[in-house]
């Protein structure tokens, strides 16, 4: 009301003004938690700018492990960045019952193929953000860091017609990891055949990006190379 009646009272206020003000009133920033299923939650982070009147951009952060969307939101300070910026946040959390150091299990293969295991998972949960916001398809981005880096990787190679970019952070390509003592092997020493991962990573997603091959094996090659 006090938005509304300066409106008509004071001869100073712009338009413009008013319509920053008015927002301030009506639309606040939302931070959500949701429930996927009876295991897994995400959280969203909605900027105030918001107004559902155009489309936006969506970020999905993937945490590491011991940590859940409050710690990695605090820690990389998304949600400020979201503010500013005008877009969407996405943060899935992995179930503490799946493991038990909340890391996501992306070295076991039935985790690393599109429509499979957690990668379908969180692609749900994208799926749930589009379909309940105004969200820009052809502006979806995806970043992780540790175990949720990793993941990022997973995800980028499973659905390459999904993300626009991925960003990989303390983390580098599952390679040849199926269990946890390969999955070790791989945090140790990165991929020990970059140009195999590479194929084997444009095999996963099949016929989805033809020009994606090379792309896998040079980044395989520089993790490799960065690694040792």
């Amino acid at each position: 009301m006090n938005t509304l009646y300066s409106f008509f009272t004071n001869p100073v206020l712009t338009a413009s003004t008013f319509l920053i003000e008015l927002q301030s009133v009506f639309f606040q920033p939302i931070w959500k938690k949701y429930n996927y299923d009876d295991y897994f939650t995400y959280k969203v982070y909605v900027p105030s700018t918001y107004t559902g009147l155009s489309k936006v951009p969506l970020i999905v952060m993937l945490h590491g492990c011991q940590q859940d969307a409050d710690d990695f939101a605090a820690g990389t300070e998304m949600n400020k960045l979201a503010e500013e910026k005008g877009f969407i946040v996405l943060y899935p959390q992995m179930n503490y019952f799946a493991n038990s150091n909340g890391c996501w299990n992306w070295f076991y293969e039935y985790n690393q193929f599109r429509g499979n295991g957690e990668p379908d998972i969180i692609k749900d949960m994208i799926d749930h953000i589009t379909a309940k916001y105004a969200i820009d398809s052809t502006n979806i981005y995806l970043a992780g860091m540790s175990a949720g880096g990793f993941m990022a990787n997973v995800m980028a190679i499973a659905y390459p017609d999904v993300f626009k970019a991925v960003g990989i952070h303390s983390a580098g390509s599952n390679a040849y990891a199926v269990d946890l003592i390969t999955a070790g092997e791989v945090m140790l020493y990165g991929s020990l055949n970059p140009e195999l991962d590479g194929d084997e990573a444009y095999k996963k997603n099949g016929t989805l990006c033809t020009a994606c091959s090379h792309h896998y094996v040079s980044w395989s090659i520089r993790y490799n190379s960065q690694s040792n």
